[in-house]
Order: C-alpha cells, then structure tokens, then sequence
C-alpha cells in the first residue's frame, strides 16, 4: 500500500498545476465551478434528509430517536414545553415541510460557498508561479 502525506500530495498537486497546460487550468476551473453548483443543489437535499434521520418526521417527532430525547431535554430545559422558535420546534417543522422558501435559498448559498471553498482548495491557486 503507497503511504503519501498529506503535504507530499499537496506538494505533488502544487508542481502539477504550476506545469499543467492553461487548457487543464481552465478544465479544472469547470470542475469547480460544477462541483460548487452541485453542493448549492445538494444541500437542501442533505439538510432536510439529516433532519428526517434525526427523528424529525412529517408525522411528528419519532418514538425512541435523537429527536424524542431533544424534545425531552428541551421541555425539561423550558420548565415543562418545548417553545416556539426554539431548536426542537425549529428542526420539527424543517421535518414537517421542509426547509421553506427562505430556508432553501440560504443552504444553497451555503452549498455554493462551501462547494467553492472545498472544489477550490482541492485544486489549488491556478497560474501562479
């Protein structure tokens, strides 16, 4: 099995984008610029499916899940209720409806600067030398 550091890759993929062919600059570009679009599609996706597994159901809260033992803590915490707009009722009504007008236009934004940052810092600062 070949063991490579993580500095060593960084450094292998460094001297290969100061060499690389302003064609595969501008291809890698592409595939960051594609990757970041498909974070912003995804995340969405991936938020309201992680709510729904914590137990946050559009039927209610799960019997036995992460989501039943927030609510307890929560209505513990509250003296007796979960209230509005707190986290269990926020996560409640993400697995009841989803996410919202509002709320999908933020996790694409976020989606998109986070699939910018990660597709960027894979490839690397392009043209410099």
């Amino acid at each position: 099995m070949l063991h490579v550091s993580i500095q060593d890759g960084c450094s292998l993929l460094a001297k290969f984008i100061y060499s690389a062919p302003k064609s595969i600059i501008q291809g890698m570009a592409s595939g960051v610029t594609a990757f970041a679009l498909g974070m912003a599609f995804a995340a969405p996706l991936a938020i309201t499916a992680a709510v729904n597994a914590l137990g946050f159901t559009a039927t209610g809260i799960a019997g036995g899940s992460t989501a039943a033992a927030m609510m307890s803590a929560e209505a513990i915490a509250a003296g007796g209720g979960v209230a509005a707009g707190w986290t269990v009722a926020t996560l409640q009504s993400i697995g009841a409806v989803g996410l919202g007008v509002m709320g999908t236009i933020g996790t694409m934004a976020g989606g998109l600067a986070t699939g910018t940052a990660l597709g960027a810092a894979a490839v690397g600062t392009f043209g410099k030398k």
